[in-house]
């Protein structure tokens, strides 16, 4: 019988990975940068407090790392390429 990590956690990250690598290309495509910031930072807030009611605690860090990596790693180049001030926001750390 598998455990929680194998079995259930495994699938999650992968389900997680997925859902926001899909998330992140339409938003990053059709929001602005303050937009896009916005959507991610109500995404992070919900997947923290999914976290805390349905999942054991070691696994919250790794999905809102996964959440982060998907939205902002791996899509801030794009942003701040797009025309909409997302470079000046992050080199002056305007994402409040």
């Amino acid at each position: 019988m598998l455990g929680y990590d194998q079995d259930f956690e495994a699938h999650l990250k992968l389900a997680t990975t997925e859902f926001y690598k899909k998330k992140a290309e339409i938003w990053s495509n059709t929001l602005s940068c303050n937009e896009y910031i916005i959507k991610v930072s109500n995404h992070i807030a919900k997947e923290e407090e999914n976290a805390d009611f349905f999942l054991q605690p070691e696994s919250k860090l790794k999905i809102v790392n996964i959440t982060l990596k998907e939205t902002v790693q791996d899509k801030a180049e794009q942003l701040t390429q797009k025309e909409s001030g997302c470079e000046y926001m992050f080199i002056e750390r305007k994402i409040d």
